[in-house]
């Protein structure tokens, strides 16, 4: 008897898509929506004890924001110069007090908290802490490990992939299995797993 196939179901949390984000979409073509915990430099704006004194900020942040998603614990913004923020709750109208954990990302939510604060003051936010960039070097070679995961994924060997990342020469040499070439090919495409099973949060994290 034939086995009988259930369809894939489309979560209307994903906005209509088998993926939390359109797949048709391109890297820089689409927004993702971080959580606080995994994104330090994002702001979270909840309840403040001191009512009266405190700004309502959401009207305002709700009609700046590039970019907004409703979800169950509250309202995630992006704002312009990439100014993350989570209102918690689903009534932008109450008056908000920015709350900063006490972690080990303190630094970065101090930073990401003065760049919120320059907005509202309506100046540019600024760059992102040195933690959240990076460097011209690991940039490249971040490059190089995925190129390297994409070529191992797709069942190439590691002489091809080589030739791919180093050119068709540095995978012609004598003795390719002891060349640094080859090692330096295999570290790029361990690295390259480690960061797909979520060894990239601790970009995020300027871990």
């Amino acid at each position: 008897m034939p086995t009988k196939t259930r369809p894939a179901r489309i979560s209307r949390g994903a906005g209509g898509y088998f993926t939390a984000l359109n797949p048709q979409l391109g890297a820089t073509e689409t927004q993702i929506f971080w959580q606080p915990e995994v994104l330090p430099t994002s702001v979270v704006l909840g309840e403040t004890p001191w009512q009266p004194a405190a700004r309502r900020l959401g009207p305002a942040l709700l009609s700046a924001a590039i970019a907004k998603y409703h979800d169950i614990n509250g309202i995630p913004l992006i704002l312009p110069n990439r100014v993350r923020v989570s209102l918690q709750g689903n009534d932008p109208e109450r008056p908000m007090a920015i709350i900063i954990p006490a972690d080990e990302t303190l630094p970065a939510r101090l930073a990401g908290v003065e760049r919120f604060r320059r907005i509202l003051a309506g100046k540019p936010a600024g760059p992102l802490p040195p933690s959240q960039r990076l460097t011209p070097r690991h940039r490249r070679r971040l490059i190089q490990m995925l190129k390297a995961l994409d070529g191992k994924l797709s069942d190439a060997t590691y002489r091809e992939i080589a030739a791919v990342l180093f050119g068709p020469n540095a995978a012609r040499e004598r003795g390719w299995k002891t060349t640094p070439v080859r090692a330096q090919t295999i570290r790029l495409v361990n690295d390259g797993y480690n960061m797909m099973n979520r060894e990239y949060l601790k970009l995020l994290r300027g871990s």
